[in-house]
């Protein structure tokens, strides 16, 4: 048996959880068909190690990931680039194969 992969993106958000919302929005609005939010359990990056805070969400980090295709993927970060201006938040894209490409 031969499968077949179908070229897509993986764009993977690291977001500050009270912002999911306005990313989430972005997303959708370009037509993103599917997306999963993960919780972020601690990490370290540009402003040091951080951890989730135990009294408030406000300290707490999300994963949201995509898959899309590579123009989507483009147009997207366009836009993300412009609300990461403003808001903290990180982006990453990869290259990915899918096996079933029409839901993507």
């Amino acid at each position: 048996m031969t499968l077949t992969l179908h070229a897509r993106k993986r764009l993977e958000l690291v977001l500050d959880a009270p912002h999911l919302e306005r990313y989430l929005r972005v997303l959708e609005a370009h037509g993103v068909r599917g997306y999963t939010v993960l919780p972020a359990l601690g990490g370290k990056g540009s402003r040091g190690t951080w951890r989730p805070s135990r009294l408030t969400d406000a300290s707490d980090r999300v994963v949201v990931l995509a898959v899309v295709s590579e123009e989507l993927a483009k147009e997207l970060l366009v836009d993300l680039d412009v609300l990461f201006d403003e808001l903290p938040g990180v982006a990453f894209l990869s290259d990915v194969g899918v096996l079933r490409p029409d839901r993507f």
